[in-house]
């Protein structure tokens, strides 16, 4: 009886919903006491969202600047390679390259085609800098004299 009793209770008479999804009823949020209600956090990872976009957005312009290519998608994938070139993250670069719906389609292919135009950048750099180092020795030691 008292079961029936405290379920009447819980229950709108017109709906026959819980009062809960009515919102009369507030239960504490099941994981309070982390970082607040789940509608903050939302806003919050919604503002770090758009904060990340617009990072992008200006990675994108910032790369974008003196690149002239025959077509949209080889101006996008030159961005992306600078990028690369530049050691941003895959991620960045994933982004770079949604700015065009047909890099996009070009998937794992445009990926790999960045993976590869990076590792090349950096064997070059490894080149270029141990080339250097090898000039900077020359210099320091004096020519042997016959």
């Amino acid at each position: 009886m008292q079961g029936d009793r405290d379920h009447a209770e819980m229950m709108n008479d017109a709906t026959n919903r819980p009062l809960e999804a009515l919102g009369r009823i507030r239960r504490p949020y099941p994981n309070q006491g982390r970082s607040g209600p789940p509608q903050a956090r939302a806003a919050e990872e919604i503002k770090v969202s758009i904060s990340e976009g617009a990072k992008h957005q200006n990675l994108y312009s910032h790369y974008a600047q003196g690149v002239e290519a025959s077509s949209p998608v080889n101006k996008t994938l030159e961005i992306a390679r600078n990028a690369a070139r530049d050691g941003q993250p895959m991620e960045t670069i994933v982004q770079i390259l949604s700015h065009d719906p047909k890099a996009q389609q070009f998937g794992d292919k445009s990926e790999q085609f960045i993976k590869t135009v990076s590792q090349a950048a950096v064997r070059k750099t490894q080149a270029e800098s141990s080339s250097e180092q090898l000039r900077r020795q020359s210099q320091k030691t004096p020519a042997l004299e016959r």
